[in-house]
């Protein structure tokens, strides 16, 4: 069997929670989902090929000459999100139609495990497998190879005379000890980087699933959460450092240090190694102490993004976030004190927010001697608790139609807070330039810069979003 995975470039949504700016500007990584799916196929002897035409900046055109020479059986498409949906369905679309041969679509993901029914409605796609890749790949290549009922394979999901079937779906995420490191070796590793990581080579890295906290905005927060020992985190750090000459990670876990032991072990035996590698990750404010920092500093660890959201303890409680604001500021200075960066992830348009406790949470962000901040709106993510909320409000499962093609891309509406929809935007983006356009920020920025690629990408960034002040593009 011949599989060749896509990752198509995909464009900013007026849904996103982030400005435009943000999304273009923010960084190039790693296809992961992917990376994982064709290590486990090729693990079970299939022929895989990956194609990040995201990060090699590939028309669909110039792919499908590729494709018309390895011949796959199969494309597989990652339906992570449902902001990139139709991006990936506008390659399948195109693929279907010009290869010339008879070739098969299969997806999965986490937003296909959500929607799959939505999904399949797309008759350019051919088979979707809910779950974990490791839990139903031996299955389908079984089915593909030597014809056996698809009845048989948990988690597929096809078409019978028209009909979508939907098979009984395996435990959502099995043992992460057994899944194999990422296929790094198939994407362009020299490629990829983050707006303000100082190394190459860089990836991302997962060292769990899910999250065990209830914060109901997140897409996450109701997926079990699963650990992987500090043992096969540290492995594949040393894959990454040998193989890939990687020189700095980021973790993209919901909440890195949600299992102290596990990375106080992590860290040692990366400071036990000897190696120099810089890394960050995401985490909690009440996830942290002097302990941990201590040794996730000498262990290389160069920035914590935390989650602080608002200023405001009714909408940190409307939110199911469980952390206090004086908590933040002890955490941000405890961070400080160890050498290690905190950047701050805050939200506009949150369960009783208000105009006024926005801007006091912004003056919070300039207070806190964060080394980034980020804003967000917050939107209703699909099958969150405020997205049920929503959809109670409205009588409307907005992402199901959006997937279904009933509606188009559309500003969501947040009837929980008192902002206008049509200030949302101007808010957010006042906010970042209230809080980068500081004079002692600049110099402290400037000072600081490592390289000329580093200092062009702030400058291309800040003029982005000062120009985006004259427009109204996301509305």
């Amino acid at each position: 069997m011949k599989i060749t995975f896509i990752y198509p470039p995909f464009k900013h949504k007026r849904f996103n929670e982030n400005v435009a700016v943000v999304d273009e500007e923010f960084g190039l990584y790693q296809p992961i989902g992917l990376a994982y799916a064709a290590a486990i196929y090729r693990n079970l002897g299939a022929q895989v090929d990956l194609i990040d035409a995201n990060a090699l900046k590939l028309t669909k055109e110039i792919v499908l000459e590729k494709l018309k020479t390895q011949k796959p059986d199969i494309l597989s498409f990652d339906l992570h999100s449902a902001y990139t949906f139709f991006d990936n369905l506008e390659w399948i679309k195109y693929f279907k139609d010009n290869l010339g041969y008879k070739v098969i679509i299969l997806v999965g993901g986490f937003n296909f495990n959500l929607y799959p029914s939505e999904v399949m409605y797309h008759k350019e796609i051919d088979f979707g497998l809910l779950g974990q890749a490791n839990t139903t790949a031996k299955q389908f290549m079984q089915f593909f190879e030597k014809k056996t009922s698809p009845r048989k394979i948990q988690g597929l999901v096809y078409r019978k005379n028209g009909k979508v079937i939907i098979n009984k779906q395996p435990e959502m995420f099995c043992n992460l000890e057994e899944l194999p490191f990422p296929a790094r070796d198939l994407i362009p590793m020299d490629k990829y980087y983050s707006f303000i990581s100082g190394r190459k080579n860089f990836t991302v890295m997962l060292s769990q699933i899910g999250c065990p906290f209830r914060c109901n905005f997140c897409a996450i927060a109701k997926v079990p959460f699963k650990q992987r020992s500090a043992k096969s985190v540290f492995e594949e750090i040393l894959e990454c450092y040998n193989k890939y000459k990687v020189r700095e990670i980021d973790f993209f876990d919901g909440t890195f240090t949600a299992n102290k032991k596990v990375v106080m072990e992590l860290c040692q035996l990366i400071i036990d190694s000897k190696i120099d590698i810089a890394w960050s990750c995401r985490t909690r404010i009440d996830r942290v102490d002097d302990e941990l920092l201590s040794i996730m500093a000498k262990s290389g660890c160069k920035r914590i993004y935390y989650g602080i959201e608002s200023s405001d303890d009714k909408v940190i409680i409307n939110i199911c976030k469980d952390i206090t604001i004086s908590g933040v500021k002890v955490a941000i200075d405890k961070t400080r004190k160890y050498k290690i960066a905190p950047l701050g992830f805050f939200m506009i348009g949150n369960p009783g927010d208000t105009k006024e406790g926005f801007m006091k949470t912004v003056e919070l962000a300039k207070s806190l001697n964060l080394e980034y901040a980020q804003f967000s709106r917050t939107i209703a993510k699909p099958k969150t608790e405020i997205d049920t909320k929503l959809q109670g409000i409205t009588k409307k499962d907005y992402w199901s139609d959006y997937l279904l093609g009933k509606v188009g891309e559309e500003r969501l509406p947040n009837p929980w807070c008192n902002i206008p929809e049509s200030e949302v935007e101007q808010l957010t983006k006042k906010a970042y330039l209230s809080f980068y356009l500081r004079p002692t920020y600049v110099f402290k920025r400037i000072i600081g810069i490592r390289s000329v690629h580093e200092l062009l990408r702030y400058i291309k960034a800040g003029f982005k979003m000062i120009f985006s002040m004259f427009k109204q593009e996301d509305l």
